[in-house]
């Protein structure tokens, strides 16, 4: 199995040392390196080239974190492909471990429970999942979803690579959580398994990060799991799931600084989907927006 790394790299010069680390740490080292430099105005790159490690350096032009993923798979030559993000780090075994569960079990898609890196040092999360858990389509994916929330980060991903290509890579419209919106091209009617142990750590609120954009980020899950809505079997839990997607979109957008562009936007989109009482409520505050941290305040938002 040769497994082609693939770092995307936004301005990340006080992270990409560490990230680039982890991977040297591996005790399963990985085929190649791939870092897509999407046109950092720091000092990342000097860093990546100060490191000692063999890694591969390909230039993009802003072209976000979907676009330089997809310069990495259109480059990388291993048979196998392990993304991790810049200001990420691996632990020793994530490659291994990966690798173990994979030919065990024969699937072409491998994701894992992660950990996170706060201001105050690596933070260790338990995982919901108790056991190793395969899921052979879609629906499988979408019950465990239900059960747990959301837990497919892009360093826990490891995917095929004829798997990426077939699916076309990532969706460089899908500005915000792509990672969730490949996901879920790459299980449908495919073989996948989550693993319950934390092999990797997820840096959280970083200069750029998803964290730091909750309105925009809520609003791409949404459209991550409409875009699939017809691809499902079992459409209650399909729609349970869009409902809660859309509270979250309209509900972060109330926070954005008042932008009335944004709350537009996602009223216009995922108001529809919203639950009976959700659209009382939620019709309510938009004539009344103001009362909108009352509302928050008591929890019925």
């Amino acid at each position: 199995m040769n497994i082609s790394v693939i770092i995307p790299c936004y301005n990340a010069e006080k992270f990409i040392g560490e990230c680039i680390d982890s991977v040297a740490a591996q005790s399963r080292p990985p085929y190649e390196v791939i870092v897509v430099d999407d046109g950092s105005t720091d000092s990342s790159m000097d860093v990546v080239r100060q490191s000692g490690m063999n890694v591969r350096v390909i230039e993009t032009n802003r072209r976000g974190g979907a676009g330089a993923r997809n310069a990495g798979i259109q480059a990388a030559s291993g048979d196998w492909i392990a993304f991790l993000d810049a200001d990420d780090i691996w632990f020793p075994n994530h490659l291994k471990r990966a690798v173990e569960v994979i030919n065990r079990t024969g699937v072409i898609g491998y994701i894992n429970h992660y950990d996170h890196i706060r201001s105050d040092g690596l933070h260790v999360r338990k995982s919901k999942v108790k056991s190793e858990v395969i899921g052979t389509g879609l629906d499988d994916y979408i019950e465990l979803f239900s059960r747990y929330g959301h837990f497919v980060g892009m360093s826990a991903c490891m995917v095929h690579v004829q798997r990426v290509r077939e699916v076309g890579g990532f969706l460089e419209s899908q500005l915000r959580r792509h990672d969730i919106e490949f996901w879920l091209r790459v299980v449908q009617d495919r073989p996948w398994v989550f693993d319950p142990e934390a092999t990797s750590a997820y840096r959280k609120f970083s200069p750029g990060g998803l964290s730091a954009h909750g309105a925009s980020a809520a609003f791409y899950g949404f459209t991550a799991f409409l875009r699939h809505r017809n691809k499902a079997s079992d459409l209650a839990a399909y729609d349970a799931i869009l409902r809660e997607r859309a509270r979250s979109a309209i509900a972060r957008s109330f926070g954005n600084n008042n932008d009335n562009d944004v709350l537009e936007r996602a009223y216009s989109i995922a108001y529809e989907y919203l639950g009976p009482m959700h659209r009382i409520i939620f019709g309510f505050l938009r004539q009344y927006p103001s009362l909108f941290p009352i509302c928050r305040r008591i929890g019925i938002v």
